[in-house]
């Protein structure tokens, strides 16, 4: 179960909901939680977030913090039919970066220890050199993939580990600098069919980030995934 803070921040920012659809109810001393509009509320302002005790859409109770109920990921109440973009010159809509092989091994040949040390070169072989994490979604499942101490070109082992899944259109990759915590599990949505990459790299630091722990100023996430068949 996430926290109301985090529910939050995913409605408020996550183009698949629409906020305006969206009812907090705030705890309220001797009497009936307060039923709040989810674009009034402020967060850091007088209401902290644990006196949040419930969050509906469209009528409907997705978050409940007395039973542990968290649904909102697993129902439609409070989508948008068509997913909100910011507005340019905040946000430009283009295609992701294509992966090029060739240019990745002439990027580490000019500057080995200059660079971020993990390279999926063949798209189903993963070798990873450095303080880079990774995590595979495969058939709806996250798998962790390891990477060994060193930096390419100045500092490495002698023989590095190397390990093969096979590249499907489901699948969908995230690398992420040491500045994310070590224990997190990317939300199910990100395994889901068309979403956009730029969403999971944003939804993954902020989900990952915590109040006892907060993502580092220097934390970077790559995330991959096949090309759309409606995209060239």
């Amino acid at each position: 179960m996430r926290t109301s803070e985090q529910l939050y921040h995913q409605v408020r920012w996550d183009p698949r909901f629409d906020p305006a659809r969206f009812v907090l109810g705030v705890a309220m001393r001797g009497a009936e939680p307060k039923r709040v509009p989810l674009p009034a509320f402020v967060p850091g302002g007088d209401v902290p977030w644990h006196r949040i005790t419930f969050v509906e859409a469209d009528g409907e109770l997705v978050w409940d913090r007395a039973t542990g109920l968290d649904r909102i990921d697993r129902c439609t109440a409070g989508r948008v039919d068509t997913a909100r973009r910011l507005r340019a010159p905040f946000f430009t809509a283009r295609i992701p970066h294509a992966w090029d092989p060739a240019a990745a091994r002439r990027k580490l040949n000019r500057k080995p220890a200059a660079l971020v040390c993990d390279a999926l070169l063949d798209q189903d072989v993963f070798a990873g050199v450095g303080n880079i994490g990774a995590r595979l979604c495969a058939g709806g499942t996250w798998r962790p993939l390891v990477s060994q101490p060193g930096i390419v070109g100045t500092h490495r082992p002698r023989t590095v580990r190397d390990e093969e899944r096979e590249w499907a259109d489901d699948r969908v990759l995230i690398l992420h600098s040491d500045g994310l915590p070590s224990r997190w599990t990317p939300s199910p949505d990100a395994c889901a069919p068309g979403v956009d990459p730029a969403v999971t790299a944003a939804v993954t630091i902020r989900d990952a980030s915590s109040s006892a722990r907060p993502v580092r100023d220097d934390t970077a996430v790559a995330v991959l995934t096949s090309t759309p068949p409606d995209r060239p």
